[in-house]
Formats: C-alpha cells, sequence, structure tokens
C-alpha cells in the first residue's frame, strides 16, 4: 500500500514538473574561459543526476574491487582452518587406531591453519614415539612449547610420561625434575615423582617430597608412606658405615613416628643386628605397650634383659589382654626356662601347645625335659615337632 501512494506521488510531481517545464522551461549556461554551452534547465537536471548515479557507483565499485583482497584472505583462512581441523581429526583417528606414521604426517600437515597447534605437536610427538623416532618426538615437543604460551608444564609432562613409558627412565626422571622445578606445590608432578622414585627406591628424595604430599594425599595412605619410607631409611641407616647414622636419623625423624610401633619395631631389629640389646629392649618394650606384635614380643623375649623378673612380668601383662595367644605363652614359657622356673615353663608351654602345635614351642618343650632329666619326654617332644614341621 505504501509503495502504491509513492507511485502515485512521485507521477503527479512528475506530471507537474512536466507541465511547469512546458510553460516556463528555462535554460541553463555553463562557460569556461572562452567556452559557453547553453541546454534546457530540464537537459542539465537528468544530466546532473546521471553524473550523480555514476560517480556515485564508481566509487562503490572502487569500494568493492579494493575489499576483492580482503575477503579472498578471509576466505583463505576459513579454508586453511576447515582443512587443519579435518587433517587434526583424522591424525587423532589413526593415532587412536595405531597407524602411526599416517597420524603424525596428518597431524603435522595440520599445524599450519590449527587453532590448537599445541594438540598436534603432542599427538605427533606421540606417534613419533611408537615408531621409536625419538628426535622426532623432542622436536615436536619443543615446537609445541614455542607454539602456545604457558604451554611448558603440559608438555614437559607429556614428555616425561612417554619418556618413562619406553624405559627411558634417567630422561623421565630429567624431565620430571624440571617441571618440579617450575611448579613445586603442582599435585600431578608430585605424585608422578612419587612414583618414580618409590620404583627406583631413592627413598631419600622420597623423604624430601613428604612436606609437599601431606596436602595431596588422604591421610592414611600419607601415613602409610611416610612409614613405609623410614622404615627403609632406617634399614640404610643401620647398614651405613657410620655406627651413628641409626641414631641421627631417628633422632631427626618426625617425632609422631616415634609412637608408631610399626615404626618401633623396625628400628629395634636395626639395633639388635648392631648388637645394641639394651636399647633395643627399651624400643620394643614402647612398641608393645603401644600396640601388640607377634614379631615384635618373639625379639624382646629373646634379649637376655637385665632385669628378667621384670621383663616376664611386663609379658604377663600382655596376655591379660591377648588371651589365649600361642605366641605369648610360648614366649612365657622361654622365659621361665630360661630363668629355671621349671613348672610355670611346663605349664606355658603345654598351654601354648594346645593352641597351636608349634614345632619351636615342641623344642622348647623337649629342652625343658631334657633340663629335669626326662630324656624319655625330651625324645617325644621332639619327635612330634619333627614331624609337624615336615
Amino acid at each position: 500500500m505504501r509503495r502504491l501512494l509513492l507511485l502515485v506521488l512521485v507521477l503527479l510531481a512528475s506530471i507537474w514538473i512536466g507541465l511547469h517545464l512546458e510553460s516556463n522551461p528555462g535554460y541553463a549556461m555553463f562557460t569556461y574561459k572562452h567556452w559557453v554551452m547553453e541546454m534546457p534547465l530540464w537537459a542539465a537536471s537528468i544530466g546532473l543526476i546521471i553524473l550523480i548515479a555514476v560517480v556515485h557507483y564508481g566509487i562503490e565499485l572502487m569500494k568493492y574491487l579494493a575489499s576483492m583482497s580482503e575477503r579472498y584472505q578471509r576466505w583463505s583462512g576459513r579454508h586453511r582452518r576447515q582443512k587443519a581441523r579435518s587433517q587434526t581429526s583424522q591424525g587423532l583417528i589413526d593415532l587412536s587406531e595405531g597407524y602411526w606414521q599416517k597420524a603424525e604426517k596428518s597431524l603435522i600437515s595440520g599445524v599450519k591453519g590449527s587453532e590448537t597447534p599445541l594438540i598436534n605437536y603432542l599427538a605427533a610427538a606421540r606417534a613419533a614415539q611408537e615408531q621409536g623416532a625419538y628426535d622426532r618426538r623432542d622436536d615436536y615437543l619443543r615446537s609445541g612449547i614455542q607454539s602456545t604460551s604457558g604451554a611448558e608444564i603440559a608438555v614437559g609432562l607429556t614428555q616425561a610420561q612417554l619418556q618413562l613409558k619406553h624405559k627411558q627412565m634417567e630422561q623421565g626422571l630429567a624431565s620430571l625434575r624440571h617441571v618440579h622445578s617450575l611448579v613445586p606445590k603442582h599435585p600431578y608432578v608430585l605424585q608422578q615423582l612419587l612414583k618414580l622414585y618409590v620404583t627406583l627406591e631413592d627413598w631419600e628424595h622420597v623423604q624430601d617430597l613428604l612436606p609437599n604430599l601431606r596436602d595431596i594425599l588422604k591421610k592414611e595412605e600419607f601415613l602409610s608412606l611416610e612409614k613405609s619410607c623410614y622404615c627403609e631409611l632406617i634399614t640404610r641407616a643401620s647398614l651405613s658405615s657410620d655406627p651413628e647414622a641409626l641414631n641421627v636419623l631417628w633422632d631427626k625423624m618426625p617425632r609422631h613416628l616415634h609412637k608408631e610401633p610399626q615404626i618401633l619395631t623396625h628400628y629395634g631389629k636395626q639395633l639388635l643386628q648392631q648388637g645394641n640389646e639394651e636399647q633395643a629392649e627399651t624400643i620394643f618394650h614402647q612398641s608393645l605397650k603401644k600396640a601388640y606384635q607377634d614379631d615384635a614380643l618373639v625379639l624382646y623375649s629373646n634379649i637376655q634383659g637385665k632385669d628378667a623378673p621384670k621383663q616376664l612380668k611386663f609379658i604377663q601383662s600382655l596376655l591379660k589382654h591377648q588371651h589365649g595367644n600361642p605366641t605369648i605363652l610360648r614366649c612365657l614359657g622361654k622365659l621361665c626356662l630360661e630363668n629355671e622356673l621349671w613348672g610355670q615353663a611346663r605349664e606355658y608351654l603345654e598351654q601354648s601347645l594346645d593352641l597351636d602345635a608349634n614345632p619351636k614351642t615342641y623344642a622348647l618343650l623337649g629342652k625343658l625335659c631334657e633340663g629335669q632329666n626326662d630324656y624319655a619326654g625330651a625324645l617325644k617332644a621332639y619327635g612330634q615337632g619333627l614331624n609337624h614341621a615336615v
């Protein structure tokens, strides 16, 4: 409706202008130096309109031609990105299917024009490694660092994982340590370093990591790791040429571990191996007070303490909380035998045998019979022990 109304108005205006020009056409005159040009006013008006139109469309044409280069560059960029995405996708598919050579070629071809070149380089590094091309792998990883700002940690971790996967332990350790120097508290880096140090049995470096691992591992997991680490360090210290290394380590150890039965027992074993029975007796006593352990009790009962009655009384106190424990009964029988308490020794040993027919207990009973000149009983006890041992 609006267009129809506008058309009618234009038509009426044209009729009016035509009638007006017919009655009073007028003229236009243009002069330039000695040149003079006259024409009807309507012709000059039409010419002016045509000139304006030519100039306008000429300018638009020039703009269009000037923008063709820019439009071509945009189209070319879109085409490159699309091609790069296609090559990257195909490379990742080939990588997943185990076509290492094809994957590497597609991924590197897709780097140019890729919006995420780091992904291409990391995946290509894996493909190169699977072909045993370690030099190309490292080249791709270096290119990955250069291609993306802030990628050094990701690339370093990837490099370490690839190296360790192919048993390049020294190179993998060096890569992990480098990343660790950049981000000392990075959880994943710490976990990977811990895993590698445990594999290498490098407990000194595990010890160095412990403070930063406390907030990463669960409480129970951390305590288990801490105890395992210090047990290994205690063993190594006891084998050191320095006779004071074991005690120095014990003094430097976190105080809460001095109350851990597992640590106390292990420390006591090493003291025994060094011939320090007096200190070992004290340590086993502390360990058994914290928590009962069969191996700690056996070692404690084997020590010839200065105060045998006190030692015997302490083991008897353990029996109150471990009623019917054949190991405690055997150890009590052994101590009574050593102190020539024949009646008590026989009673404890027979009670132990009722619960557990242990060859060691039979051996003690045979020794007891020998001490009482009961050779027939001793022969019978030794024979029963031998039968159970076989």
